[in-house]
């Protein structure tokens, strides 16, 4: 009787563990994820992640253009004031960029500039009257 019992047991046991892994019941224990479905869950964390910074980068926009809007725009000014030297070494790099860039491209940077409230085009062309000033 207890070899019977004992038997039965056994069967039972390897009935059921034979039925958890090899049939689709292995995917409603808990903790018996398959790597398939862990990848797919991953997949799908970095695209609500993404979506995310989408969405606040958006909502950001918005709310930049609703201020503008409104006209409560407050602009920054350059607290700080180049030196002669500075000024100089700034026309040195500008001439060199100029050397190695189209005239196009370099007046198009000016105009970016100016169009930020720089007015660049206005600054290197007074610089370089002074330097025609210094030279004579």
């Amino acid at each position: 009787m207890y070899i019977f019992l004992s038997t039965l047991i056994v069967l039972i046991f390897l009935l059921l563990t034979s039925l958890f892994l090899f049939t689709p019941l292995k995917f409603y224990i808990p903790g018996a994820n398959t790597n398939v479905s862990r990848a797919k869950l991953m997949q799908l964390q970095q695209l609500a992640d993404s979506i995310e910074k989408i969405n606040l980068v958006r909502e950001e926009y918005i709310k930049n253009l609703i201020r503008v809007s409104n006209g409560d725009v407050s602009v920054k000014q350059d607290s700080s004031q180049l030196s002669e030297k500075e000024i100089e070494l700034a026309n040195r790099q500008n001439i060199n960029k100029i050397d190695h860039a189209s005239k196009y491209d370099y007046i198009k940077s000016l105009e970016q500039d100016s169009a930020s409230g720089n007015s660049a085009l206005v600054k290197d062309t007074v610089q370089k009257k002074k330097k025609v000033n210094k030279k004579n």
